[in-house]
């Protein structure tokens, strides 16, 4: 949790009123001239975790992601807040000075709508938003989504005012434009356990030479040396390939990576003649391998090691 106490209650600043917006429902307005760089919200709230969140221990549109996994909002009984109408614009004027602070990203004058681009906080990335922004800026985006914070234009747009949290994701993301990819490469059993024991809890030490024997191939995802994901391709001896293992390192989950790996294992079990690939996987990856054009299909199973199923 972040070291750091946060007020109950919202603070506006008095230059600032609340009446009926052209974007959206009720908006915030300057009556008063504002400069550039002026605080003029700083949101208040509870700490809310994931499982708050899971239980619906929040009201509905005061949510703000403070951290990764952490939120800031007022729970279920909570009073509407002035700093609840800040209205979405692809080219807003306010901006992140931290977590909870939004400052005037240039001049604002009297009479003008004081807007935010909800992507400067959104921590889901398979956040769509139902509406369609209507902004009215040359550079929106009509369609508002978790993963906008990807977008290069966007980071240099907004650099380093995005939610502290966004700032350190962006920082990885673009650090891991040197992840590197290579097929088959010479790789150790104690790289292997390394990574999968960082992924997959209750990992037991494998001796993975076997099994990499009889793969078609594998491809493996680098940072520097380090070796940060992997994906296996079984093959029946014919035309049939399977998609084992998919694995990255959780300091590098969301980045896309997963989605690279198996795109390259696609591409190479395509050039070695393969006409079917196969993949299985629990029901919460079905959006992952719908993305990596994987197409729902009729199929069985039986564990051998199952005395019922066995016998």
């Amino acid at each position: 949790m972040l070291n750091r106490k946060y007020n109950l209650h919202s603070w506006i600043d008095p230059r600032i009123e609340t009446r009926p917006s052209p974007v959206a429902g009720f908006g915030m307005f300057a009556h008063e001239p504002i400069k550039a760089g002026e605080v003029v919200v700083v949101w208040g709230g509870v700490v809310l975790t994931k499982e708050d969140i899971e239980a619906g221990r929040y009201r509905k549109g005061t949510l703000t992601a403070i951290g990764e996994n952490l939120w800031l909002g007022d729970t279920a009984d909570g009073e509407d807040y002035a700093a609840d109408c800040t209205n979405h614009s692809c080219d807003p004027n306010l901006w992140m000075k931290d977590e909870i602070s939004l400052t005037a990203r240039r001049d604002i004058a009297v009479g003008e709508e004081l807007t935010a681009d909800y992507m400067m906080w959104e921590a889901n990335e398979s956040y769509v938003a139902a509406w369609q922004c209507n902004c009215g800026s040359p550079l929106c985006r009509k369609r508002i989504t978790g993963r906008d914070w990807r977008l290069p234009e966007l980071q240099e747009r907004y650099k380093d005012h995005f939610s502290p949290f966004l700032n350190e994701r962006i920082r990885i993301h673009n650090s891991e434009s040197h992840v590197t990819y290579r097929v088959s490469p010479f790789v150790t059993n104690d790289e292997l356990n390394t990574l999968f024991a960082a992924a997959w809890r209750g990992h037991s030490p494998t001796n993975f030479s076997p099994i990499l024997n009889l793969s078609l191939a594998f491809v493996c995802a680098y940072h520097a040396p380090r070796l940060i994901g992997f994906v296996n391709l079984a093959w029946d001896g014919g035309i049939h390939a399977f998609v084992l293992d998919t694995t990255v390192h959780p300091e590098y989950q969301r980045r896309g990576i997963g989605r690279e790996l198996v795109r390259q294992a696609t591409a190479v079990a395509k050039e070695r003649g393969i006409e079917w690939l196969h993949v299985d996987f629990e029901p919460h990856l079905q959006a992952f391998y719908d993305e990596c054009g994987f197409k729902p299909t009729n199929a069985g199973l039986m564990n051998l090691m199952d005395n019922d199923s066995a016998q």
